[in-house]
């Protein structure tokens, strides 16, 4: 059917007419059809920029239907590095990191994903930051080895930095590796390690407190 509208001259490139601003590239994406989404590109559907209304791009939209979708998209073109939207959302390896996507990840990052990326402005996060409130340990040491930036700023509203995210979920593993990562590049005085073990406080995780307390002199 696709193929017969495309041949009769069909838009590929048509928004929908619910006010989602997705192409058809989009929905084909967002199911993780990568067969569709093949075809679709073939016929000239853009890949860039066009981004939804909740801000995302079509790489960003498959995020989590695998290195092969993904892979398929980045070969026409598609930009690894399209910022996250405003409110909530996420570059595509950010994405990757909070649904615990360590293939899509690894993949984004040999493609020159910014691992480093600003997060959105409302409720954002770092690749890192995602990884370590997530507590996906794997991802969070890639991303380190990768450059990732432990102190980065959070989200201007409602963001974490790194320990923090990790400590205020009880990511014991996670808040160890950030911190011995930061003692050995020299940089724990940037982190407000205090402030961390306020997050963790308001949840009782005493452990994850006494394992901080050991770096500030208060353990």
């Amino acid at each position: 059917m696709v193929q017969f509208l495309l041949r009769l001259g069909a838009d590929v490139d048509a928004l929908d007419f619910w006010f989602i601003r997705k192409t058809a590239l989009h929905y084909a994406a967002e199911k993780g059809c990568i067969r569709m989404v093949t075809l679709l590109l073939e016929a000239g559907a853009r890949v860039n920029p066009i981004q939804d209304t909740h801000g995302l791009s079509v790489l960003q939209t498959a995020v989590g239907h695998g290195t092969e979708l993904l892979q398929t998209l980045i070969n026409f073109g598609a930009d690894v590095n399209a910022p996250a939207s405003k409110c909530g959302g996420g570059t595509a390896l950010q994405l990757a990191a909070l649904n615990g996507k360590i293939a899509e990840a690894r993949l984004l990052l040999k493609h020159g994903a910014d691992v480093n990326a600003a997060p959105a402005q409302e409720r954002g996060a770092t690749a890192l930051q995602y990884a370590a409130i997530k507590g996906n340990y794997r991802i969070v040491y890639m991303l380190l080895r990768a450059g990732a930036d432990i102190a980065a700023y959070p989200a201007p509203r409602d963001g974490r930095t790194a320990l923090e995210g990790a400590a205020e979920h009880g990511r014991l593993d996670t808040v160890a590796l950030l911190l011995q990562t930061a003692l050995r590049q020299g940089i724990l005085d940037k982190l407000d390690i205090k402030q961390a073990m306020k997050r963790a406080s308001q949840h009782k995780y005493y452990t994850v407190i006494r394992l901080m307390g050991t770096y500030t002199g208060s353990g």
